[in-house]
């Protein structure tokens, strides 16, 4: 469970994690946030795309573990909020070379984990991507940020509760269902149905593009990236004619009947954007500033 933000505002600052993104260095490619487990200082990368935060037993030292029954896992360096580690909330996906460094007092401020939605259940994730800082805000505070603020409300499906999902539409008029992923920092968008993205691209023929192996939840995935044939936008971002669209093949996971998701909204649309992740009036909020 969470905790509302206390009165006494205090910015938090993130750190942009750079790595190598289809054959591009990326300077933003993830964001990791400072929490506290059981008094010891780690990092973990927020996914907005995750409902539940996940902590990796391999990244974990054995004081973390031990105390993991009672310890509370905090964002630090804001107002703050807090979350007991529900059991089964432990993943045991081997990174190989990366478990050396077990986040523990002998190496403080290591990755441990995805820092999902639950942490913010009742409050709003305020991110000010232009200066890497964050805030965890109260109903209060976010009646002062939201002001003057664009506001689109998350996709109203129970099956969504507790993800930041909103509409994207084509020229055309079709319409698809984005979840809002800081997990994808450095893209635009992904899109799960192979002939959506056929049709936003005009790529018929996957074997004439060059492939890119990725990695998702420790296991290799291909995608392929095509530019945009037509612009789609949402009520306050849009996605441009000639912007890099993906498919991975490991979207077929996603692709079920039923589904009420068809891709996934990166931050590169956002530029650098103050967003809000509204999570108490389910509410996406941006404040554009000039770049």
């Amino acid at each position: 469970m969470s905790a509302p933000a206390a009165a006494a505002e205090q910015h938090g600052v993130f750190q942009w994690y750079g790595a190598r993104v289809a054959q591009v260095m990326e300077a933003r490619a993830a964001m990791l946030f400072p929490v506290e487990i059981g008094g010891v200082h780690c990092i973990m990368q927020l996914d907005t795309a995750a409902a539940t935060s996940m902590l990796y037993r391999p990244l974990l030292s054995e004081e973390i573990v031990q105390r993991l029954a009672s310890a509370e896992l905090r964002v630090t360096g804001s107002s703050g909020a807090y979350l007991v580690p529900p059991a089964g909330s432990m993943s045991r996906i081997d990174f190989g070379a990366g478990s050396e460094r077990r986040c523990g007092t002998a190496h403080p401020g290591a990755l441990v984990g995805t820092l999902g939605n639950d942490v913010f259940k009742d409050s709003a994730l305020l991110l000010d991507l232009k200066n890497g800082s964050f805030d965890i805000l109260d109903a209060a505070q976010m009646q002062r940020q939201g002001a003057g603020m664009d506001a689109l409300p998350f996709a109203p499906d129970p099956a969504l509760r507790g993800l930041p999902v909103v509409t994207l539409t084509d020229e055309a008029g079709n319409k698809r269902r984005m979840l809002v992923d800081t997990g994808s920092a450095p893209i635009t968008a992904v899109l799960y149905y192979l002939d959506d993205w056929r049709r936003i691209t005009g790529q018929q023929d996957l074997s004439k593009l060059e492939s890119m192996q990725v990695t998702r939840w420790g296991k290799p995935a291909l995608c392929y990236q095509a530019p945009a044939q037509v612009a789609l936008s949402t009520e306050v971002v849009q996605v441009r004619r000639g912007d890099n669209i993906y498919y991975c093949n490991f979207m077929s996971d996603a692709v079920q009947e039923g589904n009420p998701v068809q891709g996934m909204l990166g931050m590169k649309p956002f530029g650098i954007a103050t967003v809000v992740f509204d999570f108490s009036e389910n509410m996406l909020r941006v404040r554009r500033q000039a770049e």
